[in-house]
Protein backbone atom coordinates (compact mmCIF):
# COMPACT_ATOMS: atom_id res chain seq x y z
CA UNK A 1 0.00 0.00 0.00
CA UNK A 2 1.47 3.65 -0.84
CA UNK A 3 1.00 6.29 1.68
CA UNK A 4 0.25 10.10 0.24
CA UNK A 5 3.29 12.03 1.20
CA UNK A 6 1.12 14.22 3.03
CA UNK A 7 0.52 11.45 5.73
CA UNK A 8 4.22 11.40 6.48
CA UNK A 9 4.37 15.24 6.73
CA UNK A 10 1.08 15.36 9.30
CA UNK A 11 2.75 12.52 11.36
CA UNK A 12 5.95 14.24 11.57
CA UNK A 13 4.35 17.56 12.63
CA UNK A 14 2.26 15.90 15.34
CA UNK A 15 4.78 13.81 16.09
CA UNK A 16 7.61 17.17 16.77
CA UNK A 17 4.02 18.89 18.28
CA UNK A 18 3.92 16.37 20.81
CA UNK A 19 7.53 16.18 21.54
CA UNK A 20 7.78 20.22 22.01
CA UNK A 21 4.51 20.99 23.88
CA UNK A 22 4.28 21.37 27.84
CA UNK A 23 7.40 21.19 30.48
CA UNK A 24 10.54 18.91 30.37
CA UNK A 25 10.37 15.64 31.92
CA UNK A 26 13.02 14.86 34.57
CA UNK A 27 13.54 12.12 36.68
CA UNK A 28 17.30 12.71 38.23
CA UNK A 29 18.21 15.74 40.00
CA UNK A 30 17.17 19.05 40.62
CA UNK A 31 20.06 20.99 40.11
CA UNK A 32 20.51 23.04 37.09
CA UNK A 33 16.61 23.32 36.13
CA UNK A 34 14.35 25.87 36.35
CA UNK A 35 10.67 24.83 38.03
CA UNK A 36 7.87 26.51 38.51
CA UNK A 37 5.31 26.02 41.09
CA UNK A 38 2.32 23.96 40.12
CA UNK A 39 0.62 23.54 43.29
CA UNK A 40 0.51 23.14 47.11
CA UNK A 41 -1.14 20.58 49.26
CA UNK A 42 -1.60 21.04 52.64
CA UNK A 43 -3.59 18.47 54.83
CA UNK A 44 -6.46 21.34 55.10
CA UNK A 45 -6.49 22.33 50.96
CA UNK A 46 -4.63 21.98 47.98
CA UNK A 47 -3.87 25.37 46.32
CA UNK A 48 -3.64 24.89 42.74
CA UNK A 49 -1.71 27.52 40.08
CA UNK A 50 -3.48 28.32 36.97
CA UNK A 51 -0.61 29.25 34.99
CA UNK A 52 -2.45 30.69 31.96
CA UNK A 53 -4.74 33.17 34.47
CA UNK A 54 -0.96 34.20 36.22
CA UNK A 55 0.40 34.64 32.67
CA UNK A 56 -2.72 36.86 31.55
CA UNK A 57 -2.33 38.95 34.87
CA UNK A 58 1.21 39.71 34.20
CA UNK A 59 2.49 37.35 37.10
CA UNK A 60 3.61 34.60 34.44
CA UNK A 61 6.69 34.09 36.23
CA UNK A 62 6.18 34.08 40.25
CA UNK A 63 7.07 30.90 42.71
CA UNK A 64 10.32 29.47 40.65
CA UNK A 65 12.88 27.95 42.15
CA UNK A 66 16.15 26.79 40.85
CA UNK A 67 18.73 24.75 42.73
CA UNK A 68 22.70 25.63 41.56
CA UNK A 69 24.94 23.32 42.94
CA UNK A 70 24.75 21.69 46.31
CA UNK A 71 24.49 24.78 48.42
CA UNK A 72 21.81 27.41 47.39
CA UNK A 73 18.33 27.41 46.00
CA UNK A 74 17.11 30.81 44.35
CA UNK A 75 14.11 31.66 42.51
CA UNK A 76 11.41 34.39 42.38
CA UNK A 77 8.36 34.60 44.79
CA UNK A 78 5.75 37.34 44.06
CA UNK A 79 7.38 39.59 42.62
CA UNK A 80 10.73 39.53 44.46
CA UNK A 81 13.84 37.51 44.01
CA UNK A 82 15.08 35.39 46.59
CA UNK A 83 18.28 33.49 47.29
CA UNK A 84 18.75 30.46 49.97
CA UNK A 85 21.26 28.80 51.28
CA UNK A 86 20.34 25.04 51.21
CA UNK A 87 21.94 21.36 52.18
CA UNK A 88 21.82 18.36 51.10
CA UNK A 89 21.38 14.69 52.79
CA UNK A 90 21.07 11.22 52.51
CA UNK A 91 17.82 9.77 51.08
CA UNK A 92 16.42 12.70 49.64
CA UNK A 93 16.80 15.16 52.34
CA UNK A 94 16.98 18.97 51.63
CA UNK A 95 16.84 21.76 53.98
CA UNK A 96 16.61 25.27 52.42
CA UNK A 97 17.28 27.91 54.84
CA UNK A 98 16.14 31.47 55.24
CA UNK A 99 15.63 33.13 52.15
CA UNK A 100 17.45 37.09 51.35
CA UNK A 101 14.64 38.78 49.48
CA UNK A 102 14.81 41.58 47.19
CA UNK A 103 12.19 44.66 48.72
CA UNK A 104 10.14 45.39 45.62
CA UNK A 105 6.46 45.89 46.12
CA UNK A 106 4.07 43.87 44.88
CA UNK A 107 1.45 45.74 43.29
CA UNK A 108 -0.74 42.59 42.14
CA UNK A 109 -0.34 38.43 44.18
CA UNK A 110 -1.55 35.88 43.83
CA UNK A 111 -4.87 35.15 45.62
CA UNK A 112 -4.27 31.94 46.60
CA UNK A 113 -0.93 31.78 48.18
CA UNK A 114 1.00 35.15 49.25
CA UNK A 115 4.60 35.48 48.56
CA UNK A 116 4.92 35.16 52.66
CA UNK A 117 3.24 31.92 52.62
CA UNK A 118 5.58 30.70 49.68
CA UNK A 119 8.76 31.04 51.65
CA UNK A 120 7.86 29.77 54.82
CA UNK A 121 6.40 26.59 52.85
CA UNK A 122 10.17 26.71 51.50
CA UNK A 123 12.02 27.00 54.64
CA UNK A 124 10.38 24.52 56.41
CA UNK A 125 10.86 21.46 53.86
CA UNK A 126 13.24 18.91 54.27
CA UNK A 127 12.51 15.87 51.81
CA UNK A 128 12.65 15.73 47.85
CA UNK A 129 11.46 13.35 45.13
CA UNK A 130 11.09 13.97 41.55
CA UNK A 131 8.15 11.71 39.98
CA UNK A 132 6.48 12.04 36.38
CA UNK A 133 8.89 14.87 35.78
CA UNK A 134 7.85 16.87 38.75
CA UNK A 135 9.69 17.62 41.18
CA UNK A 136 8.02 17.46 44.97
CA UNK A 137 9.59 19.37 48.20
CA UNK A 138 7.41 18.38 51.31
CA UNK A 139 7.79 18.35 54.98
CA UNK A 140 5.64 16.97 57.81
CA UNK A 141 3.13 19.74 59.74
CA UNK A 142 4.01 19.99 63.39
CA UNK A 143 0.33 20.19 64.25
CA UNK A 144 -0.96 17.06 62.38
CA UNK A 145 1.75 15.11 61.11
CA UNK A 146 0.72 15.21 57.61
CA UNK A 147 2.76 15.96 54.96
CA UNK A 148 2.54 19.38 53.12
CA UNK A 149 3.73 18.96 49.47
CA UNK A 150 5.14 22.02 47.08
CA UNK A 151 4.44 20.24 43.38
CA UNK A 152 6.93 22.12 40.92
CA UNK A 153 6.79 21.29 36.80
CA UNK A 154 9.98 21.76 35.17
CA UNK A 155 10.37 25.03 32.65
CA UNK A 156 10.84 24.56 29.18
Amino acid sequence: MKRNPLFYVSFFCITLAACAGGSKAYSGSPMGVNWELAEIRTPEKTIVLDRRQLAADGMGDVFTIRFDGEDRASGKGAPNRYSAPCSWGDDSTVCIGTAAVTRMLAFKEPEDLKEGEFFNYLSMVNRWEITGGMLKLSFNNEDSGRRTVMVFTALP
